[in-house]
């Protein structure tokens, strides 16, 4: 039986099977955040959430959680947060590959410190906490199960694997009661960062009359994750009782593709078409991007204010919402070797349903909501 509850952001159909408890939800005003917001609110959840008091806390108003902004390194504002939560689902973080060491570090991993220890003082029952499918590195074996061992590349991939250390002391000396997600690239509606460039280029190229481009052909295996499904997953773990501290899951959907495959997809959702097809000449790959992932971050900042500068034409002529912005970072040059292609038979064991197994009706529908609020210009 599904009984009506009543938000300030609206009506949500709450199922009474489910407890009223509390979830607090940091880095909601991000792109994952938000998410989790609505699914857990959509599901019969108080939520309540919390970022930095500059956030952007639209979607958790409208979706009727309870706002209270705070700062995951000031103990004191994480303590008063706390306060009556029962779950915690733990995405904040610094997402960036082109920021410094110093900053990944202090909000990564002292910031998850500082949630773990707030958490154990308050007598949290769960947390969730958010790592990523990179502490794995260049993989060893394809597709790359749970127990891969960690070799992460990149800076951000480096702190993410330093924060599960953390999680991991506090479910051993503290009895803290945290499981772990692991996703790969994420793709869905509202997407800013990684969107902001694979989402643009296409348009900056039509601009200079690039309307077909070049394809390899094969290349190295991968699979996404729709940003719904994370927050359904969400979901169902913290609902199982039968699933043991500290357990990690890989979040991916089951469309191992070929970066032909998936780069094929993407030309023809954005109106373009192949001109050619090229072999993969895979270790001339991992030699380049190897290389460029030492240059200096500075020298890609030309290169980045003019993308900058030509998808400003492209939104003030179109009159697009200015809500994306085209950046290459030195360390997404790791992205372009080895695999990324990651095993979700852990999660969907435990009877978990993805909405998206495929990449490409869930691709195609996020472009088209990308196109519908104005994100991006007709193809």
């Amino acid at each position: 039986m599904t009984g009506i509850h009543l938000t300030r952001g609206g009506i949500m159909n709450r199922k009474k099977s489910r407890p009223s408890r509390l979830v607090l939800i940091d880095g909601a005003g991000g792109y994952v955040g938000g998410h989790l917001v609505e699914e857990f609110a959509r599901s019969g959840y108080r939520v309540r959430a919390t970022d930095m008091q500059r956030a952007d806390f639209s979607v958790a108003e409208k979706a009727g959680a309870e706002v209270i902004p705070a700062d995951i390194l000031n103990p004191a504002e994480l303590k008063k947060i706390m306060k009556g939560v029962e779950w915690l689902v733990h995405p904040a973080a610094v997402f960036d590959l082109g920021a410094p060491w110093d900053v990944l570090c202090r909000v990564n991993v002292d910031g998850t410190k500082n949630v773990c220890q707030a958490a154990v003082e308050a007598g949290v029952k769960k947390m969730l906490h958010f790592s990523t499918g990179g502490v794995y590195g260049k993989p060893r074996f394809t597709p790359t199960t749970e127990e891969h061992p960690h070799r992460p590349i990149d800076a951000y991939s480096r702190s993410k694997e330093m924060a599960e250390k953390v999680i991991q002391k506090y479910v051993r000396d503290h009895g803290l009661h945290v499981l772990l997600f692991r996703p790969t690239a994420v793709y869905g509606p509202r997407g800013k960062y990684v969107a902001g460039t694979f989402m643009s280029l296409p348009f900056v190229l039509k601009g200079f009359g690039i309307s077909r481009l070049p394809l390899i052909r094969g290349g190295q295996l991968l699979n996404m994750i729709h940003v719904e499904d994370i927050a359904r997953a969400a979901v169902f773990v913290l609902e199982r009782n039968d699933i043991s501290p500290g357990e990690a899951f890989n979040l991916a959907d089951s469309d191992i593709q070929t970066a032909e495959d998936f780069f094929t997809t993407y030309v023809e959702s954005n109106g373009m078409s192949v001109l050619f097809r090229v072999p993969y000449p895979r270790r001339t790959f991992d030699l380049v991007f190897s290389g460029l992932s030492y240059l200096p971050s500075s020298s890609l900042e030309p290169l980045n204010r003019w993308l900058g500068k030509k998808w400003g034409e492209v939104v003030k002529k179109y009159d697009l919402v200015p809500a994306l912005a085209p950046k290459i970072a030195r360390d997404s040059f790791s992205y372009f070797m080895g695999d990324h292609a990651y095993t979700n038979t852990k999660l969907l064991n435990l009877g978990f349903k993805l909405k998206y197994p495929g990449f490409r009706e869930g691709w195609l529908e996020t472009v088209k909501w990308y196109r519908d609020n104005r994100w991006l210009p007709p193809a």
